[in-house]
């Protein structure tokens, strides 16, 4: 599916997605509003990970010059924060945030089934942690 996309789209869940004075963000800059953003997605961790890949769709009418849209194909995906147990050089366990507000939303709006984020989340290390091995 991804070596035939026209494009393909990401999206992330989180467990947070505003910093502390997200609530005077009204007035911000672009700018300024990219940066507590970024702050705000590097303090929180990732739930799931979409990936939607966009295919061109096949002409109806036979014409290649017509102009189908698209097909999409989506895949979505647990992750969840690996700890690292190595003994005796290595032990990292990542903190996690929860946002009550965000979380709320993940598991009301998108469905999530916590348990099965939990238990069955593909693990990942971030970048910090990654560095430390």
């Amino acid at each position: 599916a991804l070596k035939d996309a026209a494009f393909v789209a990401l999206d992330f869940e989180m467990t947070g997605i505003n910093s502390d004075d997200w609530g005077r963000e009204e007035n911000d800059l672009p700018e300024e509003r990219y940066i507590k953003k970024r702050e705000a997605a590097a303090s929180y961790g990732i739930v799931t990970v979409g990936v939607c890949v966009f295919q061109p769709a096949p002409a109806c009418s036979g014409d290649p010059g017509d102009d189908a849209g698209y097909v999409a194909r989506p895949f979505n995906f647990f992750v969840f924060p690996r700890p690292v147990n190595e003994p005796p050089a290595c032990y990292l366990s990542p903190k996690l945030a929860l946002d009550a507000d965000a979380m709320h939303f993940v598991r009301c709006s998108g469905g999530v089934d916590f348990g099965r984020w939990l238990s069955k989340g593909v693990p990942y290390l971030d970048r910090p942690s990654e560095e430390k091995l």
